[in-house]
């Protein structure tokens, strides 16, 4: 069988189709792969000591898990979007950490940062939901490109906070504090069981 036969005719059935790619995580993801438009391998740097590694890591799966329960509503959806997040932080000034997290944690439409996976997966323009999903050929390349999709979106905040938190200390204090807000409800989140952020360090 294969992720044509298996998983192109469950595209419309939402509940379907995330069952039946969790049920196949542990099996079928053996390699992460570069996904169309983007140069770079999903889930950060692979290589070193003159070798690359494309396996996926146990993290790996653990937060195509994490995405695809949470995109279910098996767990909390919430998640801090990170362009949301980034416009925020240069266009709106605080004063104060609670200050920051009191805006971060605001759903987006009342000007915050958070959003639930059940709108942005299902969205057509990711290709990762409904009629797009035919142009996708396998296990390895669908749930890459979810990764992908995370990279820029949900656990990518974690890593940009943690790459460029010290730069935008030294330049911008109030950028700083929204850093540091940032943290503060993901390390929140962290702490709750039924939270994605729990399932993808937890499983």
């Amino acid at each position: 069988m294969s992720f044509a036969s298996e998983i192109h005719p469950l595209r419309n059935q939402r509940i379907r189709f995330i069952n039946a790619l969790l049920s196949k995580v542990d099996r079928e993801f053996t390699r992460v792969e570069r996904v169309p438009g983007s140069r770079k391998i999903p889930g950060g740097g692979r290589c070193g000591w003159g070798k690359c590694d494309f396996k996926p890591i146990p993290s790996d799966r653990a937060v195509v898990k994490a995405l695809l329960r949470g995109w279910k509503r098996e767990l909390s959806d919430r998640f801090i979007d990170l362009p949301t997040y980034e416009s925020l932080f240069r266009t709106v000034r605080v004063k104060s950490v609670d200050q920051a997290y009191d805006l971060i944690r605001l759903n987006w439409t009342n000007g915050g940062c958070v959003q639930f996976l059940f709108n942005q997966l299902s969205n057509p323009p990711t290709g990762l939901f409904g009629s797009k999903v035919t142009s996708i050929p396998s296990y390895n390349q669908y749930f890459s490109r979810l990764m992908a999709w995370d990279d820029k979106r949900c656990f990518g905040l974690m890593n940009f906070i943690a790459k460029d938190a010290g730069r935008f200390a030294a330049a911008d204090e109030g950028v700083h504090i929204y850093h540091r807000a940032a943290t503060r409800w993901i390390r929140y989140q962290q702490k709750n069981k039924k939270s994605i952020y729990y399932a993808a360090t937890h499983n």
